[in-house]
């Protein structure tokens, strides 16, 4: 199963992105952006479709209905993409299509630093041909980086002279260069087995070399007079370092770090360590001078959380033990109670692995949750069997149970990213208390026979049953005397002022030319009434509700349970290069490193629209004040 800190279910969005280097955002939305969404637009099922460009760059973000296949929706957008592609303007990358998911986390679960005597790229070549290769193939791994190198490229120098000479442009050049770079689909071919086998047919495609087997000086550029005119001829090809396209760093270090990233809804914690354990074997096998050291460790913090609310399950499940001990005083009785919970858990784990369910933040409040429920239920039946001797109590505890399960589908009425995040957690519950029917119905009165539980007799003294006779005879008269006609309509009318009037909700005006529009405008909606009248009203009778709508989430916002972290983002304004966004973010993290209460800070820059400075912080300052200082300086 599944083990996460937060749910990371798949909802039924797909998103397209693509570059275009050095473009601008408006020539990027109308010659590309633009054109794919009316591409898209013809796909059933499609119920939004949104879009932001940037300078270099876009993405395409559409969500479908729920009755829609994914697989079949995707198949059938990467046809789309592929048709459209040979009509996108040339330099446009090929889109890359991926899922979206309720909590996409795009953050690495674990990251190295590889140090050696080398130059950075001879070490992330050496790191892309021997740990990359063993880190991709590890299952869940979704992909690994290395990052901390600048890579290499092939520049051509022409002689502009010569190009006069000869009359050849630039562009034929460019031309000449990615016609002998391109693939061409030449069509299908079939594949005829002469041992009875069906036929199959296979797409012919005339593709160039790789990279590293390709002649550039034998590149025809263009026939003159019968002569061919080589790019030897007329230019000069080297292979030299290039300008740095992404920097990643850990708490400023400037070395080549291999970042390591997880599919969505992989055990993220058994995947750390699987990564750890073929690391640390592959570390025996380094040649001389060459470390791996770990840097990052994003599971640990998923593995404490984890265990606080094991903890906090577990704690909650002895004090529900502990007050039936003191109010029942019989360990038989404790015995069936204590097996019936434990037999209940371990089926509902069969159900669990069934359905898929994510165990995660929100599944372990979910089974915190119903343990009440399931102590409650086994309770009422051993009660009844006791007192009653037959199980006529399961019908008062099947309408309770669905009851609760029709309260938990309030879920479906909810956003989609609300309703993803809280599956598990109805999940859960749902299941434990469909358990709990079952066991209550069949184990618990086996149990009672087998252990051979009676009910005892308690006798009560004469002055105990004194004080439960007047307690109950005051009880009676209290009970009479609010039945008056006088204190009844004036309990009644505390309850509801003291629940409030939702007055504070009425518009102050309602819109339309109907008489009741004319009618409300013409009492509530009026300038006095809102002015005037109005606050004294909401304040006199609104009550706890308008206490309660106003004030309990006027300062309040959602985030999803993670380590405390200050997040720091910086762009650079058009024209600007990569570089010098990273001289900037540079002097952030000289800064940022002089404090002893940070524990690392992580620098990602993608682009010169794009940098961020994750900051953590040490156990000892994660919850004081010292993050909030940090941010306001």
């Amino acid at each position: 199963m599944s083990i996460q800190l937060t749910p990371n279910r798949a909802n039924k969005s797909l998103n397209v992105n693509f570059d275009w280097r050095d473009a601008s955002a408006k020539v990027i939305e109308q010659e590309v952006t633009s054109k794919l969404e009316g591409v898209f637009n013809t796909v059933r099922g499609i119920k939004n479709i949104s879009s932001t460009s940037r300078k270099g760059r876009s993405s395409i973000s559409m969500d479908f209905k729920e009755s829609v296949d994914m697989d079949a929706i995707r198949f059938e957008v990467a046809n789309l993409i592929r048709q459209s592609y040979s009509e996108l303007p040339e330099g446009v990358n090929y889109p890359s299509l991926s899922k979206s998911s309720a909590n996409e986390n795009t953050s690495p679960i674990i990251s190295y630093s590889i140090n050696a005597n080398e130059s950075p790229h001879y070490i992330k070549k050496f790191a892309e041909n021997h740990i990359l290769p063993e880190l991709a193939t590890i299952k869940g791994v979704n992909k690994v980086d290395v990052y901390g190198a600048a890579p290499f490229e092939w520049v051509i120098e022409y002689d502009t002279k010569k190009l006069f000479q000869l009359n050849i442009s630039v562009e034929e050049i460019q031309n000449a260069i990615r016609t002998y770079l391109q693939k061409r689909e030449l069509g299908n071919a079939l594949i005829q087995f002469e041992n009875g086998k069906a036929d199959r047919e296979i797409s012919v495609i005339l593709t160039h070399k790789v990279k590293n087997q390709i002649d550039w000086n034998t590149i025809p550029i263009k026939k003159i007079n019968n002569r061919i005119i080589y790019l030897k001829n007329i230019a000069k090809v080297t292979y030299k370092e290039g300008n740095v396209n992404a920097y990643y760093r850990v708490n400023g270090l400037n070395t080549v770090n291999m970042v390591v990233y997880a599919e969505k809804g992989v055990n993220t914690i058994d995947l750390a360590k699987t990564v750890r354990t073929v690391v640390d074997d592959l570390k025996k096998e380094l040649p001389t001078g060459y470390t791996i050291k770990m840097t990052q460790d994003t599971t640990e913090f998923i593995v404490g959380e984890l265990q606080k609310i094991q903890k906090r399950t577990l704690f909650s499940f002895l004090i529900l033990l502990v007050l039936i001990v003191l109010i029942y005083r019989s360990f038989k009785y404790l015995t069936v109670l204590f097996l019936s919970v434990v037999t209940n858990l371990l089926i509902a784990i069969i159900f669990y692995y069934t359905f898929n369910v994510q165990l995660q933040l929100y599944s372990f409040a979910g089974i915190t949750i119903s343990f009440g429920i399931i102590i409650d239920n086994s309770i009422i039946m051993i009660d009844h069997l006791l007192n009653k001797g037959n199980k006529k109590a399961f019908l008062a505890i099947l309408a309770a149970t669905l009851t609760t399960v029709g309260a938990l589908m309030v879920i479906f009425l909810l956003e989609e990213s609300q309703r993803l995040n809280l599956w598990d957690f109805a999940l859960v519950i749902a299941i434990n208390i469909g358990v709990s029917l079952l066991v209550s119905l069949y184990y618990v009165p086996a149990l009672l026979e087998k252990l051979n539980l009676e009910k005892k007799r308690i006798r009560f003294s004469r002055k105990r049953k004194r004080r439960v006779y007047r307690f109950t005879t005051r009880y009676m008269n209290v009970i009479n005397w609010m039945r008056k006609p006088k204190f009844k309509w004036a309990f009644l009318l505390l309850f509801i002022l003291g629940f409030g009037l939702p007055i504070h909700l009425l518009p102050k005006e309602l819109e339309g030319e109907n008489i009741w529009s004319e009618m409300y405008n013409n009492t509530l909606g009026t300038e006095w009434y809102n002015t005037e009248l109005r606050p004294t009203l909401e304040k006199a009778i609104g009550g706890s509700l308008r206490l309660f709508t106003e004030d309990v989430f006027e300062n309040s916002y959602y985030s999803e349970p993670e380590r405390t972290t200050l997040r720091v983002t910086g762009r650079m304004p058009d024209g600007c290069t990569i570089e010098q966004l990273n001289d900037v973010i540079l002097k952030m993290e000289n800064y940022i490193g002089q404090f002893n209460e940070i524990a690392l800070y992580e620098t990602q820059i993608k682009s010169s629209k794009s940098s961020s400075i994750t900051i953590y912080f040490k156990e000892d300052f994660e919850f004081g004040a010292f993050p909030y200082t940090l941010k306001s300086m």
